[in-house]
């Protein structure tokens, strides 16, 4: 694969899968969570935890920088032929359900937006097929080179940066500050001011999901070790000083932004006027394009690097050969987010927060201990292990508070593909049924035929390993 995505590329794709329409959409949210000047708590707090769980990616894909992420966090930390296989699996399995819902969410915002050009976008039939365009029109743009695709990627990420400055900036010069600073009601510090903290850091953390986008393309990437941790933490505080002072100039511009569907265009509307509330709201759409594209183009690289290692489907492995990509797994990723798009924005963004907290999140944190113990690492997180400590705290609260229905649904998904993993594990003999299988057919064996070394080593043998006290050969990589 190609190696086209240097530093500037690979902050421009984790910016613009990072901004996209989310932060446009959820303020009213997290404005209902935590009233008034308390916002800022939650996007401060979404920015925190986001940093220290950024700083685990780092370190992880300076160890391992291929192409796959968490899959391969996953299989090398906890053993590639043991438990290792078992979660990658599972992360591969809770990706089926997250990508397509992720992707469909972006989808289906998208065309909710535009609404504010073509009220009738409103009705329901019209609303999916704006969002089922969109998805087409983002799978066809990914099927290029990578180094054309970078190039776009850089262009999409100015444009979300400028988009979202512009915005502030229109905001923060007219803001009413009196209404900034407004507090509705006095501040209690009991168990409501914390579910509606974690509320807010669920959220916000939704916006801040993709900073290690370009994790998930290693093997694409110019001096990955270095490359992908230094944007990791670049795109992060870029995208945390642009949040905070969009939710600042909201704040003294949009009193009613609870309720406002279009909270960027109505705060441009107010201040720059109506013209340019259009244009803004048109690049608003553009940087909703743009975090659909560098989410499309990480999530294709996920089974690829699965199906490469012989730990998924076969048919993933392929690379095009003209462009170089790896095209059967983009346009299945891309199909399931087609058909996911005709689901509800609520339906989608509840069944995306399904175990991607309890394989992905919190399994790497474990994951990092394990390989620092295996030696140092090219980027070395500061303050370890506080960021790894406060990232996994910040996460476990996140989860607490998506609510009753997307814990059982995350929780479920996980039991159903633990059942279809033991099931395939079985059937090919694999952990953590490989060496129960093995040790009844040694038992079996009469001791003179597995001591006849010499007709063993004319096969190539690679090593001789004891298991029950007897010798097994290890013959081109198989016991």
């Amino acid at each position: 694969m190609e190696r086209a995505i240097d530093t500037r590329g690979a902050v421009a794709l984790n910016v613009i899968t990072m901004i996209g329409i989310g932060p446009l959409i959820t303020i009213p949210l997290v404005l209902t969570a935590l009233g008034g000047a308390l916002a800022l708590v939650g996007w401060i707090g979404g920015a925190v935890v986001a940093l220290c769980d950024g700083l685990v990616w780092a370190e992880l894909s300076s160890r391992l920088p291929g192409s796959g992420g968490t899959y391969v966090y996953l299989r090398e930390s906890f053993g590639r032929e043991q438990l290792g296989r078992a979660l990658a699996f599972l992360f591969n399995w809770q990706f089926l359900l997250y990508a397509p819902c992720l992707l469909a969410s972006g989808y289906i915002g998208f065309a909710d937006y535009a609404a504010y050009f073509a009220p009738a976008l409103a009705s329901w039939w019209a609303l999916h097929l704006c969002a089922l365009c969109v998805g087409i029109v983002t799978i066809a743009l990914l099927v290029r080179r990578t180094s054309k695709v970078a190039s776009t990627g850089v262009l999409l990420g100015v444009i979300a940066v400028a988009t979202l400055a512009l915005i502030a900036i229109a905001a923060l010069t007219h803001a009413d500050w009196h209404m900034v600073a407004r507090i509705p009601g006095p501040v209690r510090f009991d168990a409501g001011l914390l579910a509606g903290f974690a509320s807010a850091l669920y959220i916000t953390l939704y916006d801040y999901v993709g900073y290690a986008d370009v994790a998930l393309l290693g093997d694409e990437v110019h001096e990955p070790a270095q490359t992908i941790p230094r944007s990791i933490v670049i795109s992060i505080l870029l995208v945390a000083t642009l949040y905070i002072a969009l939710q600042i100039g909201v704040l003294g511009v949009v009193p009613n932004a609870t309720s406002s569907q279009y909270v960027g265009s109505l705060a441009v509307e107010r201040t720059w006027g109506i013209a340019a509330a259009r244009v803004i709201t048109a690049l608003v759409l553009v940087t909703a394009f743009a975090s659909l594209y560098g989410n499309l183009l990480g999530f294709s690289r996920i089974p690829f690097a699965a199906a490469r290692d012989g730990a998924f489907l076969p048919i993933f492995a392929r690379l095009d050969a003209r462009h170089g990509i790896p095209r059967v797994a983009l346009l299945a990723v891309g199909a399931l987010s087609l058909l996911a798009s005709f689901f509800s924005l609520q339906q989608v963004i509840a069944m995306l927060t399904a175990g991607i907290v309890l394989i992905q999140s919190i399994l790497q944190i474990v994951a990092l201990l394990l390989l620092r113990r295996r030696g140092p690492a090219p980027f070395r997180m500061p303050l370890y292990p506080l960021p790894s400590l406060v990232a996994l705290l910040g996460w476990s609260l996140a989860f607490a508070y998506t609510g009753a229905f997307a814990i059982e649904v995350g929780i479920g998904w996980l039991a159903l593909g633990t059942i279809v993993f033991l099931a395939f594990a079985y059937a090919k003999k694999l952990w953590p049924f490989a060496a129960a299988a093995l040790g009844v057919l040694i038992m079996l064996l009469p001791r003179p035929a597995l001591a006849a070394t010499s007709t063993w080593q004319s096969w190539n043998t690679s090593r001789i390993v004891q298991i029950h006290g007897y010798p097994v050969f290890e013959v081109d990589g198989k016991a």
